[in-house]
């Protein structure tokens, strides 16, 4: 898949977008959380065009502050999972943050979230951390993940 199937979010994609959220997480974001990563100076969202459908597969929200990148925000539309998409969102996150000069990664995820915890160490994020009941819909704790790029 070329890059020009990733590109920034726009308002247009907020549609298909909340659909996504909607079914993959039990505490959505809301469009004014999707708006403002829109249009937030220090936010990169980026969604995954389907080839040849025209319709957004999936979504990466993070943002940048100095060297640090936080991933705040990744989902892959339910008919589209298990494809690489959510991979090739992170390595094209990843490629930009290059030219940004990045030099670590951190996010959260649910420690029972499996699936995601190998993609990201698939990655070379490791467990750095624990956020106790840091969900608030279940209780459930979060991992930590951080990734260093490597020295140049």
């Amino acid at each position: 898949m070329s890059l020009e199937w990733i590109r920034r979010m726009e308002e247009r994609d907020l549609d298909e977008v909340l659909a996504i959220e909607n079914d993959a997480f039990l505490t959505p974001w809301s469009r004014s959380s999707f708006l403002n990563e829109i249009h937030g100076s220090n936010a990169v969202p980026l969604v995954l065009i389907e080839p040849g459908s025209q319709r957004v597969a999936g979504y990466l929200c993070s943002w940048i502050v100095l060297d640090e990148c936080h991933i705040l925000n990744l989902a892959v539309r339910k008919d589209c999972r298990r494809r690489g998409y959510a991979s090739r969102m992170i390595d094209h996150l990843m490629r930009f943050c290059r030219q940004k000069d990045v030099e670590r990664y951190y996010l959260e995820v649910r420690v029972s979230n499996v699936r995601a915890i190998t993609l990201y160490e698939k990655f070379g994020f490791h467990v750095c951390g624990l956020r106790k009941a840091y969900y608030q819909d279940t209780g459930e704790d979060a991992f930590i993940m951080l990734r260093s790029a490597p020295c140049q």
